[in-house]
């Protein structure tokens, strides 16, 4: 599936116990998302769907057995898995978090976790990014994997996409069995919903936090796409400021105030993750990603990659396909 960049529409969320936020992340007994939803708290502001981005960079279906035992499995986006039965886990420390047939696992970026499985497993994933959020904005949502509970909405569409999508572990389908035309909108259908869910589970104090960071967000959205969709070019200070309606003394100052770090720093940082994403999951050769993410060449990548990272590319990527089973 070919990467897919759409404006996310966030339905109204609902509020929960506010004792939510003392909670044991990924506990299934204390996780709100088991708790029957009350109704909307008139103080909790509704997320503008335009103010923020989802791209699925990596999807797919796969069976487990028996290569799904991960060590320090990580990515640099938010990792979806769904599975079709019992029988598999990550471990984040000495913490396991099961993974329950027609549930879904939402783990958040930057999460360094193990995983094991039993036999006859599949597992339907999506790595995804939220453009226009910093890490500590994602942060404020969820810092540990949690499990979303039983939504019949997203069981069925997780079931569906089990039945659509083949096997990347198994010989190509012939043509006939091809997933149909409509499986990118599916797929945004499916990892849209998580989101929605995952906000409707979240504490008032995070929805609320997050609401406000996209509420800061709002006057630099277009400077923020425009980085995203266009990490190649060369950006210039003036031309973002203008994108955004403002001189660029007052966007400069706006930028660093909302966003924590200068423009270009953060174009740096952006540059690097969508590196390291290629670097995880395709096979291009390092010198076109350095070209193609906005890097001088490939010297120049290699030492801000290894100065954020602090690891080299080659050696990112064979710690990386390791992990990830490849």
């Amino acid at each position: 599936m070919t990467d897919a960049d759409v404006r996310v529409y966030f339905p109204r969320v609902a509020d929960h116990i506010d004792g939510s936020m003392r909670r044991r992340p990924g506990s299934l007994r204390n996780n709100p998302c088991l708790s029957p939803p009350q109704r909307q708290d008139a103080h909790v502001p509704v997320l503008d769907p335009d103010l923020l981005h989802v791209r699925i960079v990596h999807s797919g279906r796969s069976s487990l057995w028996p290569w799904w035992r991960l060590r320090g499995a990580s990515n640099p986006g938010w990792v979806i898995y769904a599975n079709d039965r019992d029988g598999a886990r990550i471990s984040v420390g000495n913490r396991a978090y099961p993974l329950r047939a027609g549930r879904v696992l939402v783990i958040p970026p930057e999460t360094r976790y193990d995983s094991a499985t039993a036999p006859d497993v599949h597992q339907v994933y999506y790595h995804v990014e939220l453009l226009g959020l910093p890490a500590a904005a994602t942060g404020a949502l969820l810092s540990a994997p949690l499990d979303l509970g039983a939504d019949p909405v997203l069981a069925a569409q997780a079931e569906r996409l089990h039945a659509l999508l083949p096997d990347q572990r198994r010989p190509a389908p012939p043509a006939k069995d091809q997933p149909p035309a409509s499986m990118p909108l599916l797929a945004l259908a499916f990892v849209h919903q998580v989101f929605a869910r995952l906000l409707d589970c979240s504490p008032r104090a995070s929805r609320i936090a997050w609401a406000d960071r996209l509420r800061a967000h709002g006057p630099l959205a277009n400077a923020l796409r425009h980085i995203d969709d266009h990490l190649a070019e060369t950006h210039y200070v003036a031309a973002l400021a203008a994108r955004c309606a403002m001189g660029p003394h007052w966007f400069t100052t706006r930028f660093r105030t909302v966003i924590g770090q200068t423009p270009a720093q953060y174009i740096i940082d952006r540059r690097i993750v969508a590196a390291a994403l290629r670097l995880s999951y395709g096979d291009d050769a390092i010198d076109d990603i350095a070209r193609d993410c906005g890097f001088t060449d490939r010297s120049h990548f290699s030492r801000l990659f290894t100065r954020r990272r602090g690891i080299a590319p080659a050696a990112y990527r064979a710690r990386e396909r390791r992990s990830h089973g490849r």
